[in-house]
């Protein structure tokens, strides 16, 4: 299922592509944001960690499995993934079925 494109007044709401692990990687490798999620995200965060992350997540939105992500992008920034929010309507489990974070500046 293709996640849609969104628009809020100072954000776009884009679905996750591989160009932005790194942006990802940049932003995501701060305690003070893994703190506040699921256990299952390793901490330290590895060096390949949002690269194996969005493989992994773009590799299930390919098999057609019921995931939704975007990537949070400022509407007057440069492009730079600066958060991510996955919504799983259909998971169950220790990590949800939604989650989000959104980078520390």
């Amino acid at each position: 299922m293709q996640t849609p494109r969104l628009e809020t007044k100072r954000l776009i709401l884009r679905p996750l592509a591989l160009s932005d692990a790194p942006a990802i990687q940049r932003h995501f490798d701060n305690w003070n944001i893994i703190r506040h999620l699921a256990t299952v995200v390793p901490w330290p965060y590895p060096a390949d960690g949002a690269e194996t992350f969005v493989r992994m997540q773009l590799d299930k939105v390919s098999a057609d499995e019921d995931i939704h992500l975007w990537v949070l992008v400022m509407k007057d920034g440069d492009g730079e993934a600066i958060g991510n929010i996955h919504l799983r309507p259909s998971a169950e489990g220790l990590k949800g079925n939604r989650g989000f974070w959104l980078a520390e500046p």
